[in-house]
C-alpha cells in the first residue's frame, strides 16, 4: 500500500546509501528516484496510480506528482528535484551537506532551484516546487543521537525555501554554509506527510495482494479491514497550506540562518510568493487517465495519483 511504502522506503534508502559507501561506484540520485518510482507504482492503493516516462524535461524536475480527484474535478501538482547527501563520516552529521543543491546545468545556465520555482509559478498556484533529499543511515542515526528526529532516509523540503537560499548564495561565501544538514533539517518533513493523507476505505481481504499485510499500514475495526485511499489534491493542499508551506517561509529561514537575516529579508518574494491551491484537471491528465497517449515534458518521470476513479 502507498501509505505503508512511504513509511518503509526511507529506512531502506538510508541503509542502501550506507552500505554503498565502500563501493567503487556510488548510487546516484537517479537510482534512488527510480526505486522510489517503482515502489509507488507497485503499491496497491484504493484509487489509481498512473505513470509516464517522457523523453524530455523542461522544468528541471526529476519527478512530477499529479494528484487528480475525478469526483471534484480538482488537481494539484508537485514538481520535485532530488539531491543526495554528501556524507562526511569523520565529522558531525551536522556538517554533511547537499553538494549539488544549487546545481546549474550547462544547457540552461540557470540554477535548478530557480527553474523549478519558475515552473511551479506557471501553474497559477496549483503546483508546488519540492526537493527530496536522500540521506545515509549514519547521518540519520547521528541526528537521532542528538535528539533530532526530523532526519530520515528520504526528506522533503519546500522548493520555495531552496529558491530563496539559491538567491542568497550569490552573496554568501562559502556557499556550503547554506547546504549543511545541521541547518536544513529544520525545514524537513517526511514522505508520509504527503503520501499518507488519504481517508480510510473498507476493503475485503481478497482486494489486497498476497503478503501485502506485512507492508502496512492497514487498520482493523472489529472484523472489518481498512486501507488509506490515494491522497486527494484537496488533502495535499490542506497539508501544505496548514503546516509545511508556512513552516518553510522566508521568515523562518531568518531564524535558521540568523547571520544572514538581513540578506534573507531582502530576498522577500513579494508578489511572486504563492500559496498552494487546487486547479482544474488539465486535458493531458484526463487523456492519460482515459488511457490515451501522454508525454509530458514537465519532468523525467511523471506519476498521477487518481482519487475517486469512479467519479
Amino acid at each position: 500500500m502507498l501509505c505503508g511504502f512511504s513509511h518503509n522506503f526511507p529506512s531502506q534508502t538510508a541503509q542502501l546509501l550506507d552500505r554503498a559507501r565502500g563501493l567503487s561506484r556510488q548510487f546516484r540520485e537517479e537510482t534512488i528516484t527510480d526505486l522510489l518510482m517503482g515502489g509507488i507504482i507497485a503499491s496497491h492503493s484504493v484509487g489509481q496510480i498512473l505513470v509516464d516516462f517522457p523523453n524530455e524535461t523542461a522544468t528541471g524536475a526529476d519527478m512530477k506528482w499529479v494528484f487528480a480527484n475525478l469526483g471534484s474535478g480538482n488537481c494539484f501538482t508537485i514538481l520535485i528535484q532530488a539531491k543526495k547527501l554528501y556524507l562526511l563520516p569523520d565529522k558531525s552529521w551536522r556538517d554533511s551537506y547537499y553538494r549539488e543543491l544549487f546545481y546549474v546545468p550547462r544547457k540552461t545556465g540557470e540554477a535548478q532551484a530557480v527553474t523549478l520555482y519558475k515552473s511551479a509559478l506557471k501553474y497559477n498556484s496549483s503546483a508546488y516546487p519540492m526537493y527530496l533529499f536522500y540521506n545515509h543511515l549514519t547521518a540519520c542515526q547521528g541526528a537521532r543521537n542528538s535528539g533530532v528526529d526530523s532526519v530520515s532516509g528520504v526528506n522533503a523540503m519546500n522548493g520555495v525555501a531552496a529558491y530563496i537560499l539559491e538567491r542568497l548564495s550569490h552573496s554568501v561565501s562559502p556557499k556550503v554554509k547554506l547546504k549543511r544538514l545541521g541547518k536544513l533539517h529544520k525545514l524537513f518533513y517526511k514522505l508520509p506527510d504527503i503520501l499518507c493523507l488519504g481517508k480510510l476505505r473498507h476493503v475485503g481481504p481478497f482486494s489486497l495482494f498476497p503478503g501485502e499485510l506485512a507492508s502496512g499500514p492497514f487498520y482493523l475495526r472489529g472484523k472489518r479491514m481498512f486501507v488509506p485511499e490515494v491522497p486527494t489534491p484537496e488533502e495535499v493542499v490542506s497539508q501544505l497550506s496548514a503546516s509545511i508551506f508556512q513552516d518553510n517561509s522566508y521568515t523562518n529561514l531568518s531564524n535558521i540562518f540568523p547571520e544572514f537575516a538581513d540578506q534573507i529579508a531582502l530576498e522577500n518574494l513579494g508578489k511572486d510568493y504563492f500559496t498552494p491551491a487546487v486547479g482544474p484537471i488539465p486535458d493531458d491528465i484526463h487523456s492519460l487517465i482515459k488511457g490515451d497517449a501522454y508525454n509530458s515534458r514537465d519532468a523525467r518521470r511523471s506519476i498521477v495519483f487518481v482519487s475517486n476513479p469512479t467519479g
